[in-house]
């Protein structure tokens, strides 16, 4: 997710591991995270685990819950990969550059990524 990084991913995946909830697949789109959850429940969740267990003050929680949910709803179209893994993936997968192609595209091909040499033509 474009802008989530790796502290705030690990947030999305502890609310899912603590509610029992499976993520979507690699490469699903955003939207279905609230799919799981609604807005209220992931800013519920959210402020629990950072005020319980990062021992954040209420306020700082509550700033990053809604910085946490304004990067999903601004991605809610976007892919559940990292573009940086995605582009150097790509570029093994295709043996090419993948800088003019786009997301939906290169997220398709690394994902039906088969052999070494074999990308499934599905």
């Amino acid at each position: 997710i474009k802008g989530i990084g790796h502290i705030r991913s690990n947030l999305i995946k502890r609310i899912l591991k603590e509610n029992n909830k499976k993520p979507p697949p690699l490469g699903s789109k955003v939207i279905e995270l609230f799919e799981l959850f609604t807005e209220s429940e992931w800013e519920k969740y959210s402020l629990q685990i950072l005020m319980d267990q990062r021992k954040l003050k209420k306020e700082v929680a509550i700033r990053e819950t809604n910085k946490v949910l304004s990067i999903l709803k601004a991605n809610i179209n976007g892919y559940l990969i990292d573009d940086k893994i995605l582009i150097a993936s790509s570029i093994f997968v295709m043996n090419k550059k993948p800088i003019k192609l786009n997301k939906e595209f290169l997220t398709y091909k690394i994902l039906s990524y088969d052999t070494i040499d074999n990308v499934t033509n599905t």
